[in-house]
């Protein structure tokens, strides 16, 4: 199984994430297995570079 990544395309959660329909996490990134096909942004096939990305099992905005 491959691990899932929270990624964001700015040094935080920017607009960018804020605009695009891919549903986002605690921290306000988007979760590398929950990406919507219709986003210009975060699909691995629109091939966007990611600024931050942080394992989904390490998010630190994750209940400890």
């Amino acid at each position: 199984m491959t691990a899932s990544f929270h990624m964001t395309r700015g040094t935080g959660p920017s607009d960018l994430e804020h605009d695009c329909p891919c549903p986002k996490e605690p921290c306000g990134a988007v979760d590398s297995r929950r990406t919507n096909p219709a986003c210009e942004q975060h699909p691995a096939s629109r091939a966007k570079t990611m600024r931050q990305m942080h394992r989904a099992d390490q998010c630190p905005a994750a209940d400890r």
